[in-house]
């Protein structure tokens, strides 16, 4: 171990590689289409479970949500999405992008 590190520095800091950036760049891209078809397709109608797709996947109280709704949940992942191909610093932490960056982690493995 360097004696120049220290491990205080590394606190609560969050360092995403340029691969990780990559396909979370990748990920939330194509979320980010399906979110906004599946916004177009379903316009005002409820969404349902055996339809499957992203709002599909929501919980059940989110289904009879509106076409707008849907838009405002879908431009978080365009906007992660342009904050990884630009550099910028990834602030998952607001609420409206924390929906996406769960949707763009893979599953734990079981």
């Amino acid at each position: 171990m360097s004696e120049d590190w220290d491990e205080e520095d590394d606190e609560g800091e969050e360092v995403l590689t340029p691969r990780t950036r990559a396909v979370l760049r990748l990920a939330l891209q194509e979320l980010s289409d399906q979110a906004w078809q599946e916004a177009s397709t379903l316009g005002d109608q409820p969404a349902q479970r055996s339809a499957g797709g992203l709002f599909g996947s929501l919980p059940r109280v989110t289904w009879h949500q509106g076409g707008l709704w849907r838009r405002q949940m879908a431009q978080p992942f365009d906007d992660l999405a342009a904050d990884c191909s630009s550099n910028a610093e990834v602030d998952r932490a607001a609420p409206a992008r924390r929906w996406p960056c769960t949707s763009a982690s893979p599953a734990p493995r079981t």
